[in-house]
């Protein structure tokens, strides 16, 4: 979802139903690509969210603490 936000655009287009999302990101491990995301900080952010291993991903606490500290500072 933050991916969206931040892009405007669907994560992944060419796919038409929930369970091919799943597919493609739990099973192939594919990501979107963060190019069209300005800050970089931002982008740091996403990858770190989106980290294979779910005991390395990012709490949602520390996301929204990244998210409130990107928008406070630009």
């Amino acid at each position: 979802v933050l991916y969206e936000v931040l892009t405007m655009e669907k994560a992944f287009p060419f796919l038409k139903y929930p369970g091919q999302v799943k597919r493609i990101i739990a099973d192939a491990k594919v990501r979107p690509s963060v190019n069209l995301i300005v800050s970089r900080d931002l982008r740091n952010l996403l990858r770190r969210s989106w980290h294979h291993e779910a005991g390395m991903r990012l709490s949602f606490g520390k996301i929204v603490s990244q998210l409130e500290a990107e928008v406070h500072y630009t």
